[in-house]
């Protein structure tokens, strides 16, 4: 391994910890609304929000990768 592979892969641990803790704020988030109002359109409508952010970044990640792959 080389130093550009040790830099990937340390980049990569930090991307995952950021989408942990964005799914985890996510799902907080859903809770305090189901526990606010018992209906479960509200959390749902949160969570599908956050995957499309969640996707939409990893599309960029996906292209930016592709871009720069050697």
């Amino acid at each position: 391994m080389g130093p550009m592979n040790e830099n990937r892969s340390s980049t990569a641990w930090m991307i995952w910890a950021i989408v942990g803790a964005v799914v985890a704020w996510a799902v907080y988030h859903a809770v305090g609304l189901y526990q606010q109002k018992a209906d479960i359109r509200r959390p749902l409508v949160l969570l599908g929000c956050f995957a499309l952010f969640l996707g939409f970044w990893g599309v960029l990640l996906a292209y930016r990768r592709a871009r720069t792959k050697p």
